[in-house]
């Protein structure tokens, strides 16, 4: 007898084990799915998926999904619900503008100004212009003494991403006084060989410098940031290369240049000028005359998302952490701050091989498996305490972003919701999808050469050169596999 019971509840267990996990349970792949891969161009090992719905955590279609795979931007989604919980929506970062007049007299002023830096990744032009008028509305002249920077709010970071190409403007320099997207152009005068001639920065302001050099430079690499000091931004060009007649570079000084536009705009406006460009904390010096405001946190969550914007998402992560009384030295440290959160909101998902180094994505070392994207995607959706939702602040296929030209048919426009990312051999898509029979899913599909990654990672020589060249095919292929299976899932669930 007391073995028919203990028959009895072994059996069960048993079965109460397998109802209990049915939800777990990865179904057999589709035909239709299996057939895709077997028909792309990418092997089986370079592409993961996970598709679950929303509603009741069935799992639809799976594959690699506990694999980790290199995100790129759809690192993005991860900082942007980060960012969502802890910034206010409706309020913005600035930058100031303080004048202490030390004496004046018929509109002559001895004393200086502080440009401070509070985060506004959005600072332009006409922004830097509008001070200068107000300074110049008050009278001023003639102004003797310093031109002060603050950006101390938190680190600048020089670039985001240290084995990317140093000279191209997608790696942005990260500072809390940013000018222009950080980023400035220079202008040939001369023949149109691309070689000789004069080049001219835009601004054309004292702290920015155009050298010249004879020799050549690393495969790849059109500029070389020759700068030695901390009051001058230097660029070299290479006499055995041909540019175009404008060219477009990324600063790394932002906080200096935004400095010197200042007073450049200062003697445009027809205020004279006799100041050193210096940096320095601002305490409580002086009136504060002007303050430019980024647009609301909302907007700035909504374009990181649209336009994939480098510069917004790593200063949105550091002014989150900023916001929890968390201070971080540099991205990593500011990354890792934002996986903690995560850690404490994911007890049930496993973080073991999850690796994040910046908020961007622009890096091959960040690494996390479709299955962890999908299990942020559920949370970012369930989370009742949010008032605003991270799903309408993404791209809509069909319709915006860098999704509006992708699944743009009748069917399927609107009803795919995601954030894509792209570097050379890998390729990714993440998001949400409404199904024809009107189900709501949270899906991510990887894309990775790993080796081919790994050799642009590694090298710069002209192998390395042909196979940037080569992966604009792979990145094709991929897009067509990648809508071949969201289509698949929409007509099929």
């Amino acid at each position: 007898m007391d073995m028919m019971k203990f028959l009895l509840f072994i059996f069960l267990i048993t079965i109460h084990g397998k109802f209990s996990s049915a939800s777990s349970l990865k179904p057999e792949l589709a035909p239709s799915i299996k057939k895709l891969l077997k028909d792309s161009e990418l092997t089986e090992e370079q592409v993961s998926f996970h598709i679950e719905e929303i509603k009741s955590d069935a799992i639809i279609e799976s594959h690699n999904s506990n694999v980790e795979f290199t995100p790129a931007s759809v690192t993005k989604i991860l900082t942007s619900y980060y960012a969502l919980k802890h910034l206010p929506l409706n309020e913005s970062f600035d930058t100031e503008l303080y004048l202490d007049v030390k004496s004046q007299s018929s509109g002559s002023y001895k004393g200086d100004l502080y440009i401070v830096g509070k985060g506004n990744p959005y600072l332009g032009t006409q922004d830097l212009f509008e001070m200068a008028i107000s300074l110049k509305l008050m009278g001023i002249k003639k102004l003797n003494g310093n031109i002060y920077f603050d950006d101390y709010y938190f680190p600048t970071i020089q670039v985001i991403n240290v084995l990317g190409e140093h000279d191209h403007t997608y790696n942005s320099t990260i500072s809390p006084l940013s000018i222009n997207f950080n980023r400035f152009n220079i202008w040939r005068e001369g023949d149109s060989s691309g070689r000789k001639g004069n080049f001219f920065t835009i601004p054309p302001v004292k702290t920015l410098k155009i050298s010249k050099s004879n020799g050549p430079f690393p495969v790849g690499t059109k500029f070389l940031n020759k700068s030695t000091g901390p009051d001058i931004e230097e660029w070299s060009l290479s006499k055995l290369q041909k540019y175009h007649q404008k060219e477009k570079l990324p600063l790394r000084n932002p906080a200096l240049t935004t400095a010197s536009l200042l007073e450049y705009f200062l003697n445009l406006t027809g205020v004279e000028t006799d100041v050193k460009i210096l940096r320095k904390d601002h305490t409580d010096q002086g009136e504060l005359i002007s303050t430019k405001n980024a647009p609301n946190n909302k907007q700035m969550l909504k374009w990181t998302l649209e336009f994939s914007n480098n510069l917004f998402a790593e200063t949105l992560l550091f002014q989150t952490n900023l916001i929890r009384n968390k201070k971080a030295h540099d991205l990593i440290d500011a990354s890792r701050h934002m996986i903690e959160w995560f850690k404490l909101r994911m007890k049930k998902t496993s973080f073991e091989k999850v690796k994040i180094i910046n908020g961007s994505g622009l890096t091959s070392e960040n690494k996390m498996s479709a299955k962890f994207i999908v299990d942020v995607l559920k949370l970012a959706e369930r989370d009742i305490e949010m008032k605003q939702k991270l799903w309408p602040l993404l791209t809509v296929s069909g319709a915006t972003g860098w999704f509006k030209k992708r699944l743009d048919d009748h069917e399927l426009t609107y009803k795919v919701w995601a954030k894509t990312g792209n570097l050379d051999y890998v390729s990714a898509i993440s998001g949400y999808l409404i199904s024809k029979s009107n189900k709501h899913y949270a899906f991510s599909i990887l894309t990775q050469d790993d080796k081919k990654r790994k050799i642009l990672d590694i090298e710069n020589n002209l192998k390395t050169e042909r196979l940037k060249k080569l992966a604009y095919k792979w990145k094709s292929e991929s897009f067509d596999l990648q809508n071949a299976i969201i289509r698949h899932w929409y007509y099929s669930y």
